[in-house]
């Protein structure tokens, strides 16, 4: 039902040099872990973890109107992993007197919520039977209706109240 790998980048500049796939989760990362699975072309979370999200509260703020389309949308209100944790957050660097290099690591707690976006563009990667559980979701968190046509490709419209 949901995709394995990602076949909506197919054609993209680079996308014959590197296998187009999902990443697994990466909870250890620091600060902001990953509990859900990106695409290794655009680093979108996958449709499946978007949708546990949004069902478990998460938002959906539209980042871009790129290529005329709703394109890019930040995803919210995901738990992170490494939440109340002391994690690296950054680092300060430079020069020494002696001309060598320091760097000091900062560190910090980790922020409550980690950092997700979403590629409308993955919705070309549904079969038909997850798109109808995710589009509901997209309608009610965004204003934006994703339907497809009987050739199968995704066309969108914003809904009156949202415009």
């Amino acid at each position: 039902m949901w995709p394995k790998t990602t076949t909506c980048h197919v054609g993209e500049p680079f996308s014959d040099i590197r296998p187009l796939e999902w990443f697994s989760p990466r909870l250890d990362d620091e600060p902001y872990g990953r509990p859900f699975r990106t695409c290794s072309y655009c680093g979108s979370i996958h449709p499946e973890d978007l949708l546990l999200a949004l069902q478990n509260g998460a938002t959906l703020d539209r980042a871009d109107m790129k290529y005329g389309f709703p394109h890019k949308f930040y995803v919210h209100g995901i738990p992170n992993p490494q939440a109340g944790k002391q994690v690296r957050v950054g680092s300060k660097s430079g020069p020494n007197p002696d001309g060598t290099r320091y760097e000091q690591v900062l560190m910090d707690d980790a922020p409550t919520e980690t950092i997700a976006k979403w590629y409308s563009q993955h919705l070309e990667d549904l079969d038909a039977e997850s798109f109808a559980l995710l589009a509901p979701l997209l309608i009610e968190k965004t204003g934006i209706e994703w339907v497809r046509d009987d050739d199968g490709r995704v066309k969108w419209r914003f809904l009156p109240k949202w415009s």
